[in-house]
């Protein structure tokens, strides 16, 4: 602890409380049938294509392609 010249300590570390960060949109997170959503807005919108009877797929794993090499199309004639 410090001690000022004004007599007063400065308070432990631990007695300070800093204020909990939210979400930068102020989303709160939801379940619906099983699936997490990010915000109420998403959820919103997974009921209503369900409503719709859409065939759609709901956060569908991705995969990325290998690495390859390009041709090069551009030769240069001498």
């Amino acid at each position: 602890m410090t001690n000022y010249p004004t007599g007063v300590q400065e308070p432990p570390k631990s007695a300070i409380k800093l204020p909990r960060k939210g979400n930068k949109f102020n989303a709160h997170k939801m379940s619906i049938d099983g699936h997490q959503f990010d915000s109420k807005a998403e959820g919103a919108y997974y009921l209503h294509l369900k409503n719709l009877k859409l065939d759609f797929k709901i956060h569908e794993k991705f995969e990325t392609l290998p690495s390859f090499d390009l041709q090069n199309h551009m030769e240069e004639d001498k």
